[in-house]
């Protein structure tokens, strides 16, 4: 039996899983974390070499009604604002990117949707970063280039008040960069001391 598919009471617990909405400062927390020696995962990272195999371009655009090759921000810009190709996508790629996950071992795995695909159980510790929703807002409104396509995009997400409620240790990350390092380093300390 794949490690994927085994009951998490059958497998070992993957490490330290890092989550948070978008545009929250999950990839510079993933970075700082990997400079203080712990070794990193990204879903998103997994996601897209998933999603850059021709096999699965051509079962999304299939599902999603789309041309193939396509780009990130089309697919985000349709599955943003389409519950049901949102689904249609996420059944097609998240069980390639867990098994990935799964196999990889990594000290601190970036998981975006850990509780929306309901996978927290397979990790030892979850880890929250989160930020002011005007920041959050913000940051994103400069990633786009748009704010009304922010809103919608921060609105398609699971609220982050539901993330802290599974959360060991939260991250603020709307706080000074120096201040973030401290907490950052304190995580991966505790990582390493366990």
């Amino acid at each position: 039996m794949s490690p994927a598919l085994r009951p998490f009471g059958q497998m070992a617990l993957l490490s330290a899983a890092l989550t948070g909405g978008v545009a929250e400062g999950k990839t510079t927390v993933l970075r700082m974390l990997s400079e203080f020696g712990l070794s990193t995962a990204s879903a998103d990272e997994i996601a897209s070499e998933v999603l850059s195999d021709p096999a699965v371009q051509a079962e999304v655009s299939s599902a999603l009604e789309m041309r193939t090759p396509f780009d990130r921000d089309s697919l985000i810009s349709i599955v943003a604002n389409q519950p049901e190709k949102r689904r249609a996508l996420n059944e097609i790629l998240h069980p390639e990117v867990f098994s990935r996950l799964v196999e990889t071992s990594a000290d601190v795995v970036e998981v975006p949707l850990l509780l929306e695909t309901c996978i927290q159980a397979a990790f030892s510790r979850i880890w929250v970063v989160v930020c002011a929703p005007e920041e959050r807002l913000r940051r994103l409104t400069e990633r786009l280039g748009d704010r009304e396509r922010a809103e919608r995009l921060a609105a398609s997400q699971l609220a982050s008040e539901v993330k802290l409620a599974f959360a060991d240790r939260t991250i603020r990350t709307d706080r000074p960069l120096d201040s973030v390092q401290r907490d950052v380093e304190e995580l991966a300390r505790s990582l390493v001391s366990r």
